[in-house]
């Protein structure tokens, strides 16, 4: 029967034991609790998502830009079919290089000196 009976130290020992335990258990409930509470707000923002609200944008210096790109696009067109054609015939189109002047004196030379061969190498074998 000695067994059974728990002396006064040994008792008191059993009873800081399982303050200890209902401590650690408490700070662990509150632990729990902290952490179920995270969670929630977790959830709630995933299943709530914040509405962002975007400004909006000021589009009328683009406007103003395409608009004046237009009439100046406008402008041109007139201006080209308004343009007054020359009346009077022209050979050559009116440039800045006049190679092409080079290259009709050479061609004219050119196919005179064929020309004259031509004539001379016929008359020869006739």
């Amino acid at each position: 029967m000695e067994n059974n009976k728990v002396n006064g130290i040994e008792q008191e020992m059993l009873k800081l034991v399982v303050k200890e335990l209902v401590e650690e258990h408490a700070k662990t409930n509150r632990v729990l609790a902290d952490l179920v509470t995270g969670i929630n707000v977790i959830k709630n923002k995933i299943d709530k998502p914040s509405v962002i609200h975007t400004p909006e944008r000021d589009t009328s210096k683009f406007e103003q830009i395409i608009e004046k790109c237009m009439l100046e696009i406008r402008l041109t067109i007139s201006t080209s079919l308004n343009k007054h054609k020359p009346g009077r015939f022209q050979l050559f189109l009116e440039s800045k290089n006049k190679m092409w002047v080079v290259v009709t004196i050479l061609g004219i030379f050119l196919l005179t000196y064929a020309f004259f061969l031509f004539v001379y190498y016929l008359a020869k074998s006739a």
